[in-house]
């Protein structure tokens, strides 16, 4: 399966399907909403789509609300994103300062947490750029006039009787692996490890954050024991660190 780099600084594999259904989408729709539990994907396909845009659909900017935790907190992502000349500025200021007339994408990244906030900022966006596109990500609809919603779903896992063979064509497998050569060089799937490797990316359910945590364990644990010792995807934690990012603290 072919991965391409990603403005993560890691491989992108598993979701071409998805970044072309959404690029297609935001030809035609100004509000697209990618929407998943957390872990599942949802920051790093966006930052894909936003990476493969093409050149006429303008400039891109990238609004990280993570922390934003009210109405404050939103408008400093905003000027974060958009870097205004003028200090204080209003919402509509910053929008027609900033955002120029006619296409333009901004990925409003983590949405579910000031949902009624960013509803009436996209409303002022459509109204101030009408061309312009909004690709949000959000555990939760947006409910905003226009939405189109984008469900992400886990990567494919393979069955427990795949053949070596068809647990690598795998988008869960093809992953693990590939996250698994940062912490094992030189790592492949073969036919001595394939029934392992298989095990695993189906007991993380497919989800990308669970299959990035079990290769991260792959350098100092054996394989057969990360195999025999994930019994589920409740098992994997995520220690409270500033080196996790908040809305993944609790997977």
């Amino acid at each position: 399966m072919e991965a391409v780099e990603s403005a993560f600084g890691t491989s992108f594999v598993g979701r071409a399907a998805e970044v072309a259904e959404i690029s297609s989408a935001l030809e035609q729709r100004s509000l697209v909403t990618i929407l998943g539990e957390g872990g599942i994907g949802k920051t790093r396909l966006a930052s894909e789509v936003a990476r493969t845009v093409p050149a006429d659909l303008g400039p891109v900017f990238w609004v990280d609300l993570g922390s934003a935790g009210d109405a404050a907190g939103v408008q400093a992502s905003f000027e974060d994103a958009l870097r205004p000349t003028a200090r204080n500025p209003s919402f509509e200021e910053l929008v027609q300062e900033r955002v120029p007339p006619g296409r333009a994408l901004l990925v409003l990244d983590n949405c579910e947490h000031v949902l009624d906030d960013i509803a009436s900022r996209i409303n002022s966006i459509t109204q101030l750029r009408p061309e312009a596109r909004l690709l949000a990500t959000s555990r939760t609809r947006l409910a905003v006039g226009g939405e189109l919603v984008c469900p992400l779903r886990p990567l494919a896992t393979p069955t427990p009787d795949a053949t070596p063979s068809e647990a690598g064509e795998s988008a869960a497998v093809a992953l693990l692996v590939d996250r698994m050569r940062d912490s094992v060089p030189g790592f492949d799937l073969g036919r001595a490890n394939s029934a392992e490797v298989a095990a695993i990316a189906r007991r993380t359910e497919g989800v990308p954050l669970a299959i990035e945590l079990v290769a991260a364990a792959a350098g100092v644990v054996p394989l057969s024991e990360i195999a025999d010792g994930v019994a589920d995807l409740r098992e994997l934690g995520v220690t409270d660190s500033r080196r996790e990012p908040r809305r993944h603290r609790s997977l």
